[in-house]
């Protein structure tokens, strides 16, 4: 298994559909490259009509032909619901519709079907039955469709893992010109993915009129996958870090958050920030991004609009490790390289600095450094507790909460982490909120609100917790499909334990056909 998940910059250039894709969106965007659409040809009308008039006449007419059994006037039908031309918006009866032409085998509607179906949108969530759809929609020729397909052989969740096929069937979409798959392609090929022979012997021969239609639509497939380890040999750059923290700006769906991250501009390969992101970024570092907090620790490090300072920008790496940020452990590593870094180190612990004594007791913890013992972390630890240090309070709960140093105390953790909360952590208020939705003594009225405003301002925590309450029903409606898209969030940005509960869900519907074992994890 891999040991971080997350999206690569050019893997998936927006999330799926899932994650990113409202019901407004594609009213205000009918002609969306997410879902295929169908242009009837038109003729000139004897006498003008009002739009409106000619709608209900058209939509009358599609409804009847629908009806009848006609494949095309049903996959119309199922766009004019979709997209509230004619008919009152409405998924359910475009997933209706989109479901009825599929079974008579209509290309683009099976494709739409197969989004549908990975998403939960006016049907069952099923990624097994949308792997089917898009599978026999990439064999008929269409380049979406295929670049879909090798992400599903990339992400071991719904089929095995496969590079050779996934390279192959990304390959094919390149080579009809989809310009996402043309970008995917250099990413497999910088990564050394190379195929021998010729890509093309999985392609189908048949060529129709709508893989024509299809080829000719650039836009990116709203897809969110989970692929790719990150390249941990060699620090990412302040423009991988940049790209990181609006990706998950753009999960968030947080226009605040979207606008802020999008305000900062990145030159010569470093990142400029105004004050007013600044302000924003330390807001998001503090609800719990990991994104944020490392783009956090790079300002320390470097002196970009704020004072330099080696252990600010240590501690915010340590954060966001903690948070299961894949960047962070190899800047914090480089970091303390620094020949100078422990001096520093040293002398501020001397003076009683709490941001030094946590980030040391941190690096032992992480297993960067074991120049002190477990037991001299520990009472550095809870020297920084006593300077009111709200993120030695924090991880000094998670001793408690994990038994790690100390003699298991949730109760102590607890109390921790309600100490850290008085003093104004976001972060430690997410913590309490996630007991209270997972402990005995539940209470929804607290919790639920925490998290949901945590999670949309970047919080990793509490994007995981609020997944767990739409999987279980927990405090909110019970929504697999909303589960699904909050975890797949959390997982491209490096939560192992979203992984894990993805995994878990695919297994708990998993059909038996062999292509859809899994057993190398």
């Amino acid at each position: 298994m891999v040991s971080r998940i997350i999206l690569l910059s050019s893997l998936a250039c927006v999330a799926l559909s899932s994650v990113s894709y409202s019901q407004t969106d594609k009213e205000s965007h009918p002609n969306s490259p997410v879902f295929k659409n169908y242009q009837p040809p038109t003729t000139a009308p004897l006498l003008e009509q009002s739009d409106a008039t000619y709608q209900l006449w058209q939509g009358f007419r599609v409804l009847q032909q629908a009806n009848a059994g006609d494949a095309v006037s049903q996959f119309e039908l199922s766009i004019r619901y979709l997209t509230g031309r004619g008919f009152k918006a409405d998924t359910g009866k475009a997933a209706y519709w989109t479901k009825k032409s599929a079974e008579q085998n209509h290309l683009l509607a099976r494709y739409n079907l197969a989004i549908f179906q990975f998403n939960g949108w006016g049907t069952e969530w099923n990624p097994f039955d949308a792997y089917r759809n898009f599978r026999f929609v990439a064999e008929r020729n269409i380049p979406e469709a295929r670049y879909v397909l090798a992400q599903f052989l990339t992400e071991n969740l719904v089929v095995p893992k496969n590079w050779d096929e996934a390279y192959r069937w990304v390959k094919m979409a390149a080579d009809s010109g989809y310009a996402p798959a043309k970008e995917t392609l250099k990413e497999f090929e910088k990564r050394g993915y190379h195929l021998s022979g010729d890509s093309s012997s999985a392609q189908s021969s048949s060529t129709t009129g709508d893989s024509q239609q299809a080829s000719q639509n650039s836009g990116a497939i709203q897809l969110s996958f989970l692929n790719f380890s990150p390249d941990t040999v060699k620090a990412p750059t302040d423009s991988v870090l940049f790209d990181d923290a609006l990706k998950a700006a753009m999960l968030s769906r947080n226009r605040e958050v979207q606008r802020m991250f999008g305000s900062m501009n990145i030159s010569s390969e470093q990142f400029e920030i105004d004050s007013s992101a600044l302000r924003f970024l330390f807001r998001s570092a503090e609800a719990g991004s990991p994104e944020a907090l490392t783009l956090l620790g790079r300002c320390y490090e470097r002196g970009i609009r704020v004072e330099k300072d080696i252990i600010l920008a240590a501690m915010s790496y340590a954060r966001a490790i903690r948070l299961g940020s894949p960047r962070a452990g190899r800047l914090l590593y480089n970091l303390i390289q620094e020949k100078d870094f422990f001096d520093v180190l040293r002398q501020r612990v001397n003076r009683n600095d709490a941001h030094a004594m946590y980030v040391w007791s941190c690096l032992v913890a992480l297993g960067f450094d074991r120049q002190l013992t477990d037991s001299q972390a520990l009472q550095m630890l809870e020297r920084a507790v006593v300077h009111n240090h709200p993120q030695a309070m924090i991880e000094l709960g998670l001793c408690y909460y994990s038994g790690r140093w100390t003699k298991r105390s949730e109760q102590k953790a607890e109390e921790l982490w309600r100490q850290a909360a008085n003093v104004g952590s976001s972060e430690a208020n997410v913590r309490l909120a996630i007991v209270k939705i997972r402990g005995k003594g539940k209470d929804y009225a607290f919790a639920i609100p925490v998290v949901k405003q945590a999670a949309s301002e970047g919080s990793v925590l509490a994007e995981f917790a609020l997944a767990y309450c739409y999987e279980t029903g927990s405090g909110v409606l019970r929504n697999k499909a909303e589960a699904v898209r909050l975890y797949r969030s959390s997982g491209q940005r490096g939560s192992q334990d979203a992984f894990r509960a993805l995994q878990r869900m695919h297994d708990d519907i998993r059909p038996k056909e062999k292509q859809f074992q899994i057993v190398d994890r």
